[in-house]
């Protein structure tokens, strides 16, 4: 199985986590639009991309991996968009 998800569990709460992420994103030029109640990794598929989920080992987030969903349209020249995207919420996850 593939994993589609660029993902992190961090030892803090849900709350926190979600202000840091947003934080983060901002200073990459990024938004956080809304917040999901339901099982938060199924927003890794719509278009935002993005999860927060409380765990029993800590609070779980992640983002779609841009490079996977790009490469998935077969368009090679779409394949540096789909990497710069992935670095950038790789390094939101390190900050985080």
């Amino acid at each position: 199985m593939t994993d589609f998800a660029l993902k992190r569990t961090v030892e803090a709460d849900v709350d926190a986590v979600l202000e840091w992420l947003k934080t983060a994103l901002t200073a990459e030029g990024l938004g956080v639009l809304y917040t999901l109640e339901f099982d938060p990794s199924i927003a890794a598929l719509l278009p935002c991309g993005a999860f927060v989920i409380g765990t029993q080992t800590g609070t779980e987030m992640g983002f779609l991996d841009p490079a996977l969903a790009i490469g998935r349209t077969g368009n090679e020249a779409l394949g540096p968009l789909g990497n710069q995207a992935r670095g950038i919420f790789q390094r939101v996850l390190a900050e985080v």
